[in-house]
């Protein structure tokens, strides 16, 4: 079993590794800080708003230390790789004739990559600001959905998934959320801002991918971000899902004026 609960040191699996999914004895020893008060976890876990779904304590390294672990990397490595075959996919049916081979696999790379990773390089970054454990692995669903893209004229960027443990409160989840669909709003705009000057298809094909990339993010529905966001606060879920559709929107309208 690869979760161990902080409280009474057994191993269990991912849908009995919360302690109040699996009847844990010593729950009672673990205190947390609220308003300047010792507050008993115990008392806690009724409550979403001061206790997340995720069952290991905070990293005794502290917040401000960006950890990478073997299996990380690994997960990373894999998920990279199923990322840049969607990408090689999308460029040679969209480009066959643009430029070489080399070229359209470089440009995929680029593009596909930065969609992928940075997004889930700010949540880690964002979970372990807060003394969160945060690690990127990939998931059954996810990867096949993102292997089917290489086939499928839509395409999804979902082999997997930053998950993140500790004890936080829902306004931490939420910002620890929105950090990746925000990372993927200022790409697109980044994208749009060289497609100004260099009128590179591939630059608005990097500006559609993260604004779309945002958008489907930010639906509030199950494991996607936009349903801890929405959980947080409503009104900074709307700002942003608006942005994400104007953006989308934009650079749609711009794809479509390509000769």
């Amino acid at each position: 079993m690869p979760f161990k609960c902080p409280f009474c040191g057994r191993y269990f699996c991912s849908e009995h590794r919360l302690p109040e999914n699996h009847g844990c004895p010593e729950i009672w020893k673990v205190f947390v800080r609220k308003n300047g008060q010792q507050v008993s976890a115990g008392g806690m876990l009724d409550s979403q708003e001061q206790y997340h779904d995720y069952g290991i304590p905070a990293s005794p390294l502290g917040a401000k230390s960006f950890r990478v672990s073997a299996t990380e990397l690994r997960h990373l490595t894999l998920g990279t790789l199923i990322v840049i075959g969607v990408g090689f996919s999308f460029f040679l049916q969209e480009f066959h004739t643009y430029r070489s081979g080399l070229y359209i696999l470089v440009s995929a790379a680029l593009v596909f990559i930065s969609t992928f990773i940075l997004h889930e390089v700010a949540h880690k970054i964002a979970a372990q600001r807060y003394g969160l454990w945060a690690e990127f692995r990939l998931t059954l669903l996810g990867a096949l959905l993102t292997l089917f893209s290489i086939v499928s004229p839509l395409k999804i960027i979902s082999p997997g998934v930053v998950e993140i443990a500790g004890v936080a409160d829902k306004k931490t989840i939420g910002k620890v959320s929105i950090a990746g669909p925000m990372t993927n709003m200022i790409l697109s705009v980044v994208f749009l801002g060289m497609n100004y000057y260099t009128e590179n298809p591939f630059m608005l094909v990097g500006a559609f991918l993260n604004s779309w990339t945002t958008l489907f993010n930010l639906i509030p529905f199950s494991v996607l971000d936009g349903e801890k966001i929405f959980r947080w606060d409503r009104k900074v879920w709307a700002v942003s899902f608006s942005l994400s559709i104007m953006l989308t929107y934009l650079a749609l309208r711009l794809s479509s004026m390509l000769p």
